[in-house]
């Protein structure tokens, strides 16, 4: 019995021993980090060939596939922004037979731009919607995100835009010089604003 008063006053005891009246200090420190904006940049590509067009009854057209285009908003800001692009006409050079000697036309307003689906990056505002583009030699909006808390802040990327070009029923088949044939070509001019 005496055993068992002996184990209950230790702890008494112990507690006794580790308990000193001591005054913990507090700290307080201040942590800081700057967020320093960044840039609105593209990158975007045209399809590196279209498929070939035979004329025939009717207009046919021509389809192409781009690689990924991404847009990164670094900006930090909020602001909307708009990928946006202008076409000039498509042109087959002249040739050196009679007959093949003018420059042949199709207009602008033939291309259509369907960018499809827009892909948020990781942590990125949500993706803003776009749909098909008949393009012109004026600016075209292609993929644009609203403006305020919700903007499309971070990077997104539009994996395969599709290009198609109508030719019409009536269109000229491209020229023919010494060097070969002279495809129709057209410059494409994107912005991001």
């Amino acid at each position: 019995m005496r055993t068992g008063m002996l184990c209950a006053s230790l702890p008494l005891a112990a507690l006794l021993v580790i308990s000193p009246a001591v005054a913990l200090a507090e700290e307080t420190d201040t942590v800081q980090v700057s967020v320093v904006s960044g840039e609105l940049v593209t990158s975007v590509s045209v399809p590196r060939g279209m498929s070939a067009v035979i004329l025939g009854i009717g207009s046919q057209v021509s389809h192409g596939t781009a690689t990924a285009w991404s847009v990164v908003d670094a900006r930090g800001t909020g602001a909307g922004w708009t990928l946006s692009a202008s076409v000039t006409n498509f042109v087959s050079a002249p040739g050196t037979s009679p007959g093949e000697l003018d420059v042949r036309v199709i207009t602008a307003d033939n291309l259509t731009i369907t960018p499809g689906t827009v892909i948020s990056g990781d942590g990125a505002d949500a993706a803003p919607h776009t749909g098909e583009i008949r393009m012109s030699t004026s600016s075209q909006a292609l993929v644009s995100s609203p403006s305020g808390t919700t903007g499309a802040k971070g990077s997104f990327t539009v994996p395969a835009p599709v290009f198609s070009l109508t030719i019409p029923a009536n269109a000229f088949r491209s020229n023919v010089g010494d060097d070969g044939v002279h495809p129709y070509r057209s410059t494409i001019v994107f912005t991001i604003a």
